[in-house]
């Protein structure tokens, strides 16, 4: 039902100077043509009287008043939002509670978002209780993604919706997305279910089609990927490659070493403490991992530092290239 009544005032404190906010007014639009919100229309509860001088008044927030609408179209810029707000209280008394919001549209080409702030204001004592609102001839679609909004949702991005009875929906994601440092989000599928929670739908697809002949949810379900950063020194290699991984896969990786050489060691940022001489090397992908792996010569050669301040392990620097052995002869 449509808002009759403006917001109630909020109640007065025990002060000469105490004054409840007002409530907030009524607005009805009716019309058989087009309404295009591109601003903010508002019917909001105001705060309450505040004296400063005098301290708190220990007053109410005026309750939100009621916006209808009623039309053959209905449009939403970005801008554009309704408001039937709560007055935030003054001292410790209640916040004013929050208005109703009323839409009813008797046509609908295209899904809109329709955004509304119907929020209690903020009281000492308690909040104002959220109001209400009601959208007729069309059913709620709530897009969002789990275990957080990766990525762009082609059609319709993540928010709320407002579709015709009986109208269709198409939605898909782009997979991979959001990749930085070592770290990308995967979609792994779609959950649709309707207001009570209950699964209607499913699948691990990266598209669907919904029809929407009652209110829904839509969750794309994503989980993390990590990338394995491998690298092999000189004179061997290394039998698992690098890549992006699933959170929580595991990997072995075994050190070949060439002709005359041996495994020395595992270096990077990526390798488990205490895990720098295993061979084969695990690795369970819950980070971005950086691995590089180095070999020494199981005969004596001279190896010559030439890389100035660096790190030790870092076989480029040494000359000729490769990490000094355990027999090796070491010019610095």
């Amino acid at each position: 039902e449509p808002p009759l009544y403006p917001g109630s005032g909020g109640g007065s404190g025990n002060s000469l100077y105490s004054d409840g906010g007002r409530g907030g007014g009524l607005v009805w639009i009716e019309t058989t043509g087009s309404v295009e919100v591109a601003g903010t229309i508002s019917a909001n509860g105001m705060r309450a009287y505040e004296m400063i001088a005098q301290g708190s008044t220990n007053s109410g927030g005026g309750s939100g008043g009621g916006i209808y609408i009623n039309c053959g179209s209905y449009n939403q810029t970005t801008s554009g939002v309704l408001e039937v707000k709560g007055g935030r209280a003054d001292g410790e008394a209640g916040g004013g509670g929050g208005g109703r919001i009323a839409l009813v549209v008797t046509a609908m080409n295209a899904p809109e978002q329709v955004i509304f702030d119907k929020s209690g204001g903020i009281g000492g004592y308690a909040a104002g209780a959220q109001g209400t609102e009601y959208i007729e001839g069309m059913n709620r679609l709530e897009i969002r993604g789990d275990p957080g909004d990766y990525g762009s949702p082609t059609n319709l991005g993540y928010g709320i919706y407002y579709v015709v009875d009986g109208g269709w929906v198409t939605n898909g994601v782009v997979s991979p997305a959001n990749e930085a440092n070592g770290l990308r989000r995967a979609c792994i599928g779609f959950v649709v279910t309707n207001q009570a929670g209950e699964v209607l739908t499913n699948g691990v697809e990266w598209q669907v089609l919904v029809e929407m002949t009652t209110n829904l949810a839509l969750r794309w379900k994503w989980t993390n990927e990590y990338q394995l950063v491998e690298g092999s020194g000189p004179n061997g290699l290394v039998t698992n490659l690098g890549g992006w991984y699933t959170n929580g896969t595991t990997l072995v990786l075994v050190a070949v070493p060439s002709n005359e050489y041996a495994f020395s060691q595992w270096t990077g940022s990526g390798v488990p403490l205490g895990s720098e001489t295993n061979n084969p090397l695990a690795l369970t992908m819950n980070q971005a991992r950086t691995v590089q792996v180095n070999f020494g010569f199981t005969g004596s050669v001279t190896k010559v530092w030439d890389g100035g301040f660096g790190q030790w392990d870092d076989y480029s620097k040494w000359t000729p290239d490769g990490v000094p052995g355990i027999l090796d002869n070491v010019v610095i």
